[in-house]
């Protein structure tokens, strides 16, 4: 009985004394009075207080930390706002000659005053910059890295298709040929390529805008598909006319040029789009494509020669339009070299933050023994 006794009270005193010892070691979840100055707990060797690894800071006192702040996108470089301007002064002054058009009659013979053609380009050259402007400049902050190109790039891109499609309806028109008409009449003409290319280019810019709002696009894969739409629509031209019809008149060969043209335009640039949701280039691949696309076609150029002797040499822009594409791929393999990790492409976007964040865990002390706490935040 004595025995029992001793050995009860001998285990009261060991777990005042772990109490105790935990007490005086780990945060605790009440206020505490104060105890002698000790060595805080994840001290050791001179080393940061508990709750600041790598250099973190704002945890050291039980329930004190800092809020959690998703990463933000930096804003947009002078490259790519300098694009839109660019873009936004094209449009304007594009407009403004297309609004010309629709003013002179055609039927006439009087061609519409200068003062009074200037007056559309000018304002509208100058407004769309200013609104760009005001749009990076006005706001708390500039334009967010992304928006300026994908804008940029929608206008030009749609710009393309509006040019691509009138092209196609002259060159396919009777009015078109070696054979055509002596009195042909009713072919497209200078205001329905206005029409085109403002539908197309303020379609492209709205596109490009929306596009950015749910996908939020980097610059560079913005560049990647502009680039993209112009390998296509240069590939697809010397596909066209080498395709087209052997020692036809050149006057015949048009219509297939542009159809190669606006064909491999929409092909390249569907494969970029889809490209780009799996990998995200660097500036520096996409500099080696472009190397890539313009060696290629250079080096395919002496095909040519095997025409010396016969044979339509039209056939040759097969040649180039292959080799350019394959170098477009051999260049950002062998010319570029991907972001390393961390960069701008490996960041979160600031709207899709963590569900929840781990800042560490320890030991708590807890009534008459101890336990474990984790401490975190809870997006």
């Amino acid at each position: 009985m004595r025995a029992s006794r001793l050995f009860g009270l001998a285990a009261a005193v060991a777990t005042v004394a772990i109490a105790s010892t935990s007490a005086a070691q780990y945060p605790q979840p009440y206020p505490q009075q104060p105890y002698p100055q000790q060595q805080p707990y994840g001290q050791p060797y001179g080393q940061p207080g508990y709750g600041q690894p790598y250099g973190q800071q704002g945890y050291g006192q039980y329930g004190s930390y800092q809020p959690y702040q998703a990463p933000t996108r930096p804003v947009s470089s002078p490259l790519e706002i300098g694009l839109l301007y660019v873009a936004a002064a094209s449009w304007g002054v594009g407009t403004g000659i297309w609004i010309d058009s629709e003013i002179d009659d055609p039927n006439d013979d009087k061609d519409l005053d200068p003062a009074i053609a200037f007056i559309a380009p000018a304002i509208l050259g100058v407004a769309a910059p200013v609104g760009v402007f005001a749009a990076d400049r006005l706001p708390r902050s500039p334009m967010p890295a992304g928006l300026p190109s994908a804008i940029a790039g929608g206008m030009i891109i749609g710009a393309g298709e509006g040019i691509g499609t009138w092209g196609q309806t002259v060159v396919t028109h009777t009015c078109d040929s070696s054979s055509a008409p002596t009195n042909c009449s009713g072919a497209p003409g200078f205001r329905d390529f206005g029409r085109s290319v403002f539908i197309g280019s303020t379609l492209g810019g709205i596109a490009g805008g929306v596009g950015y709002y749910f996908l939020k696009p980097a610059p560079k894969t913005n560049f990647f598909i502009l680039s993209a739409a112009a390998w296509g629509a240069t590939a697809g031209s010397f596909m066209g006319g080498g395709a087209s019809e052997e020692n036809s008149p050149w006057e015949d060969t048009n219509d297939a040029v542009s159809t190669g043209g606006l064909v491999g335009f929409n092909l390249f640039l569907a494969g970029a789009a889809g490209a780009s949701i799996l990998w995200k280039p660097s500036w520096s691949q996409i500099g080696g494509m472009w190397a890539g696309f313009g060696l290629g076609t250079v080096i395919s150029t002496p095909i040519y020669f095997a025409y010396i002797d016969g044979g339509d040499p039209r056939r040759g822009l097969i040649a180039q339009s292959i080799m350019g594409t394959l170098g477009i791929v051999g260049g950002a393999l062998l010319f570029g070299r991907p972001d390393p990790a961390g960069t701008f492409e490996n960041y979160e976007s600031p709207k899709r933050g963590k569900f929840a964040t781990v800042l560490g865990g320890s030991l708590m002390p807890i009534q008459n023994g101890m336990g474990a706490q984790i401490t975190g935040i809870l997006h």
